[in-house]
């Protein structure tokens, strides 16, 4: 029988991406930047998720962990850089 595998797709991989970004939101929103320097962080980390974003594309099918790594990035991105 055949292991399907989806060779860009390494979960692993894209938790991490994730991860890193909710850690910089987290470190950029205790942070006493101004706003011009805030804007270009949440800019440069808008762009990084996006890079995880078209790394979690190519699963098929993301496991739960996954999931919930890609929606706390988001909400805190939401959160931080509204």
């Amino acid at each position: 029988f055949v292991v399907y595998t989806d060779s860009l797709c390494i979960e692993l991989v894209v938790q991490g991406c994730y991860d890193t970004q909710s850690a910089a939101l987290t470190a950029l929103k205790n942070s006493d930047v101004s706003s011009d320097s805030k804007k270009t962080s949440c800019n440069a980390i808008n762009t990084a998720i996006s890079a995880c974003d078209d790394l979690y594309n190519n699963c098929n099918s993301a496991g739960s962990t996954t999931n919930s790594k890609r929606s706390n990035a988001k909400a805190k991105f939401a959160e931080t850089c509204a």
